[in-house]
Formats: structure tokens, sequence, C-alpha cells
């Protein structure tokens, strides 16, 4: 839940919020275009990668870290020629230059979290996704959240101080 939460906040901040982060960026002119057609397509799939790190590390707690591997090999070789047609073209598509290679790692890491969400659906190293177990359980949420939100809250005010300088 919290996955999802997260991944449609960066979804709704490429789909609605771009201009705003590279004003707060101050980025203007080439450097801003590039920025707004690279950081939208990223922003756009962002779910998918959020998902793909999540089940990664419930196989990995489970004892699997070969079938993340597998599947992150397979995705990063598709990345390759999905990123290259997305910026070069292919056929009578011209493609569409910066954005496409950022289109290719996209949809390969979509392809890869699908392959994930598949075996994980059949069942994988003693873990099953069950929609049943899908619903929130406020008593571990609450403990999640006291635990990880000073993390969270730490990395952001260290991203924060980076992007100060940027």
């Amino acid at each position: 839940l919290i996955v999802g939460g997260v991944g449609l906040a960066g979804w709704l901040l490429g789909a609605f919020g771009i201009d705003t982060l590279l004003a707060l960026l101050n980025l203007d002119g080439t450097a801003a275009v590039y920025a707004r057609q690279f950081l939208r397509a990223m922003l756009l799939l962002l779910p998918f990668q959020l998902l793909a790190t999540t089940l990664n590390a419930s196989l990995a707690g489970a004892g699997d870290t070969r079938t993340p591997l597998m599947i992150g090999a397979w995705a990063t070789a598709a990345n390759l020629p999905l990123a290259w047609i997305g910026f070069r073209g292919f056929g009578t598509w011209p493609g569409l230059g910066l954005a496409g290679i950022a289109w290719g790692a996209g949809i390969s890491q979509a392809l890869g979290t699908s392959v994930l969400v598949g075996m994980l659906a059949r069942g994988r190293s003693g873990l099953q996704l069950q929609w049943s177990l899908l619903q929130p359980n406020r008593q571990l949420l609450a403990r999640l959240l006291h635990i990880s939100l000073p993390a969270a809250a730490e990395s952001l005010s260290m991203v924060a101080g980076q992007m100060v300088f940027l």
C-alpha cells in the first residue's frame, strides 16, 4: 500500500507537477526541455520501479536472490534495444530523442515488474501474492511508519540539501 501511495504521488508529479519541479531546480531553456521530457517518462513509470524494488526485497527476505537477479538482468538486456529504438526510432517512426531513452528504461522496468508479479501470483520461494493479504493492517502500518519515517526524513533532507547546490 505504501508503494502504491508513493508510486501514485510520483505518477501525479510526472503527469501534473513537472513544471513546478523544474522551477524548483531553476532549470530553463534547453536543459528544462530535456529534463521535462526525461523526468516525465521516468515519473509516469515510477510505480513499476517501486513495485519491483518491493517484490525483489520480498524475495530476498525469503532467501531467493537469484530470481530478482535473473529478472533484473533480463530487464536490463531489454532496456538497450528499447532505449535505442525510443531514441533513434524504427522504420518510419522517428523516435522520441532523449525522452525515448527514458521510455525505453521505464518500459523494460515495467516488463520486469510484470514478470515478477506473474511469478509471485503463482507462488515463488514460499511467497504468493493474494488479494486478501493486501488489506491494510493498521497496527503493522503504524509500526512500520514509526520506524521508517525518521529514516525517510533523513534521506529526504540530504537529497533536498543536495538539490539546493544544483
